[in-house]
């Protein structure tokens, strides 16, 4: 879950019960923040303004999240691999 655009990251894990089970089915497991983020982590020095976000995986099990937004007129769709060991996120740029 992203906040207004995308600079805070909320992470939560299905408890596996359906959502009108009435009980939580989400549990809260951490917080990634943009502005934490050491430059020299960063490839471009830039987080987009993220308007759509999406979390995928491949065949191996990596996870992967597809931000995408507009900047000057131009549509960008920018791909990180997510630790979910320490909550990293790497640019796949």
């Amino acid at each position: 879950m992203g906040n207004w655009g995308s600079k805070k990251l909320d992470f939560y894990t299905s408890t596996g019960q359906p959502l009108s089970s009435g009980t939580r089915s989400f549990t809260y497991q951490s917080t990634w923040d943009s502005e934490r983020l050491p430059d020299a982590a960063r490839k471009d020095k830039h987080w987009g303004n993220y308007q759509s976000l999406n979390l995928l995986t491949d065949t191996s099990g990596s996870v992967y999240l597809i931000g995408f937004h507009r900047e000057r007129g131009n549509d960008y769709a920018d791909l990180f691999e997510i630790s979910l060991a320490g909550m990293a996120l790497h640019s796949r740029k």
